[in-house]
């Protein structure tokens, strides 16, 4: 083997998985995509950690265009939504131990509610509601038991793309 051989073979990047500017479209693969140390449910570019908040609009924040696709909930209407429109990913950890409620009261479009122990894409689904029978304008609303720093990762999703005036809000009580 040549010295250039050598050095160019020493300073070529290994295969794989190509560094990003952000973890769009790759928030649950495990990798730090964006190099900012942090992957997945740890990178806020992935999910907004929550810590242990609760009361009414907890997060209350515009929604359009500025969370990925990425989730299948199972009270998505798949055949026609095509999973609905962006996500936006919460990671909840529980104060205490006892009964909780998340909803989306109060949003501006029609959302779709899901809660996962851990990572959403390995972890089982603890509960999905898309227009929770009690609340209005398409809101969603999940009553969860858990345990004192149970770590939930929480998803809204849209029914479809919202507009770039729509607004996401959700609330999280202790029953």
């Amino acid at each position: 083997m040549s010295v250039l051989s050598a050095l160019l073979e020493e300073i070529l990047p290994v295969v794989g998985i190509l560094p990003v500017a952000s973890e769009d479209g790759q928030c649950f693969d495990g990798v730090d995509n964006d190099g900012d140390g942090k992957s997945d449910l740890d990178d806020s570019d992935c999910a907004q950690d929550l810590g242990s908040l609760v009361g009414n609009s907890v997060v209350a924040i515009p929604f359009a265009g500025i969370f990925g696709n990425y989730l299948k909930e199972s009270c998505n209407d798949l055949a026609t939504s095509n999973f609905g429109g962006p996500d936006a990913v919460f990671v909840w950890t529980a104060p205490t131990s006892g009964a909780y409620r998340f909803d989306t009261t109060g949003s501006s479009f029609d959302t779709v509610l899901a809660a996962f122990k851990g990572n959403p894409t390995t972890s089982a689904e603890l509960g999905c509601n898309d227009d929770g029978a009690d609340l209005a304008s398409g809101a969603s609303s999940l009553q969860l038991e858990v345990i004192a720093s149970d770590k939930l990762t929480i998803v809204v999703d849209s029914k479809s793309n919202p507009a770039a005036a729509d607004a996401l809000n959700l609330s999280i009580t202790e029953l």
